[in-house]
This record gives structure tokens, sequence and C-alpha cells, in this order.
């Protein structure tokens, strides 16, 4: 499911209801369910991991030394993705049997 359309499921079940704004209850509904699923869609941004992608920013490296997944760009053209722990010193991953990885893309493990 998309995560418009889990905004949309979200506002159908857990809408806007009367008295729940207080004094902002002449708000009208539509405003308000507008209001829930742009709250819902920012939540749902905010709680996932975000990729970090270095081919556009070069520094935009871990901050602690600990595994996380990376997108590694293979020989060929082609990517595969490995769990590699970062190196914060020599700034470089690395993955077990992969050595030291040609990481494009990395993110928090979940």
């Amino acid at each position: 499911m998309k995560d418009e359309e889990m905004a949309e499921e979200y506002v159908k079940k857990e809408g806007f209801k009367f008295g729940m704004f207080g004094e902002l209850d002449n708000i009208t509904s539509s405003e308000a369910n507008k209001e829930i699923k742009q709250a819902f869609l920012a939540g749902l941004k905010a709680g996932r991991p975000q990729w970090h992608d270095l081919r556009k920013d070069p520094t935009d490296l871990p901050k602690e030394e600990r595994e996380y997944i990376v997108m590694n760009a293979n020989e060929g053209g082609d990517t595969s993705y490995w769990i590699c722990y970062y190196w914060k010193e020599e700034k470089k991953f690395t993955g077990y049997g992969l050595g030291e990885a040609n990481v494009i893309k990395w993110k928090e493990i979940e």
C-alpha cells in the first residue's frame, strides 16, 4: 500500500471528530482531515530511515562506527545490497566477504 493510500485509510478510520479541537471546532471536517493526512504523511517520512546518496554528497557519511545497509556499485554497473561496517577514522565501509565496499548509498538498519 502506498503512503497516500495509507494516509487516506487513516483519515477514514481516525479522521476529524467534532470536539477533538475544543475551541477550534469551527474548522470544517475537510480542512481538518487534510491537516490530519499531512501530519500522517510527515510522521511516516520522519519515522523511515532515509538513504544517504554519496553520489550527490560524498561527505554525507555516518556519524557512528557500526553496521549500516549499503548499496554497493559492482563492476559492470550493477548494484548489490550489503550490511557493512563503517570505520569512522578511515571513512570507509567494509563488508564480510566483500572487503572494502564501493558504497554509493547507505542508511540506518531499521
